[in-house]
């Protein structure tokens, strides 16, 4: 009789399906990296930033803030191992401003901030 090598309650193959899985997801989600960042330059169109960067917004919104009209370009940002809100600003169809949430709010324009906090409800 010869000992037979019990599994865990996972099997091996089932480990790697759900970590294939989980990998899936995560790769599902565009993202831009910080190397991209140095392409951007203020006054540059929405066309032009998307070409750059090789990806849309994954969503966009217009604000009026104090009579200027902002319209918020909404990517994630690859940073190591945690993904990050990463906004872009612009106005009269040219980037204006980007920048992570905490950035936006810590700038000089307050119509910028005050655009942010409503895009993010906070």
């Amino acid at each position: 009789m010869s000992a037979r090598r019990t599994r865990g309650p996972v099997s091996r193959r089932q480990l790697l399906l759900g970590l294939a899985a989980l990998a899936a997801g995560c790769a599902m989600t565009p993202a831009i990296r910080h190397d991209q960042l140095s392409l951007l330059s203020k006054g540059q169109t929405p066309a032009q930033v998307q070409a750059l960067l090789g990806l849309p917004p994954l969503a966009q919104r217009s604000l009026t803030v104090e009579g200027r009209t902002l319209e918020l370009h909404r990517y994630v940002l690859m940073t190591g191992s945690q993904p990050e809100v990463y906004v872009l600003a612009y106005e009269w169809g040219r980037l204006l401003y980007w920048g992570s949430i905490p950035e936006f709010k810590r700038q000089a324009d307050p119509d910028l901030v005050r655009a942010i906090t409503m895009m993010v409800g906070v």
